[in-house]
């Protein structure tokens, strides 16, 4: 009786021990699917912990700031996202902080200084990239909903934000923000280049001439005098600006 009660319990025993394997297994399996996930991800991608600090970067996050793995480990052993003057001085740790409460986040676009990080790290050596980002945060968590980690997702929009910087400055005298007068600006930066006649028109008072200065500015004629033709009927006025346009 006693021989066969053990025998039971060693079966028990070693079925334990291969569902335990098995779960193993299938964990480690998941680790390297995630791992392997993250590091092909073209985007940056950080793992915080849920008092702040960086646990695991990928490739992208290191290639996106200018940084190898031992710089990158030395970046990791000294920051800390909600300590981060910048996002605070940005007016974005109430976003941060409801992330690490949660929620998914999307933070607004902001430029972040990568030697002003390092040097607040203490890590003047350093000079990772700057760059403009928008952030995409959301927590992960456990079954029983508690936060395990929280996901930071670095969308680096700089050759974006660089293009609408000089867009305002090449029309700089021209105040809007809708997405048609967007659309005006962008098919101008579009034709100027080109030798081809431009006809601009519009009711009276809507910056036919601005935007038609702006044109020639644009051109490759932009330092030379622009010849410029007003045809006046009942309702509206054309200013046609010819290419090449120098006497």
């Amino acid at each position: 009786m006693l021989q066969h009660n053990m025998e039971n319990l060693e079966l028990k025993l070693a079925e334990q021990t291969v569902a335990l394997q098995k779960a193993n297994r299938q964990l480690r399996m998941s680790e390297e699917r995630f791992r392997s996930l993250m590091e092909q991800s073209p985007l940056a991608i950080e793992i915080l912990t849920p008092e702040g600090q960086i646990l695991q970067v990928n490739t992208s996050w290191m290639r996106l700031w200018g940084l190898n793995e031992k710089e990158t480990a030395l970046v990791l052993s000294k920051y800390n996202m909600l300590n981060d003057n910048q996002v605070i001085e940005q007016g974005l740790l109430p976003l941060v902080e409801k992330a690490f409460s949660g929620d998914a986040v999307a933070l607004p676009a902001f430029e972040y200084d990568g030697n002003r990080a390092a040097d607040e790290m203490d890590l003047k050596h350093l000079r990772p990239n700057s760059h403009w980002i928008e952030c995409h945060l959301y927590a992960v968590k456990n079954r029983d909903e508690g936060i395990t980690h929280v996901v930071n997702i670095h969308m680096d929009i700089t050759a974006k934000k660089r293009s609408e910087i000089q867009l305002e400055q090449n029309f700089e005298n021209m105040i809007g923000q809708s997405e048609s007068l967007k659309y005006v600006l962008h098919r101008v930066e579009q034709v100027a280049p080109t030798d081809s006649p431009v006809l601009v028109m519009g009711e009276t008072g809507t910056g036919k001439e601005r935007m038609a200065r702006a044109l020639h500015r644009l051109s490759r004629h932009g330092k030379g005098a622009a010849e410029t033709l007003l045809d006046y009927n009942n309702k509206s006025d054309a200013f046609r600006l010819g290419f090449p346009i120098l006497r």
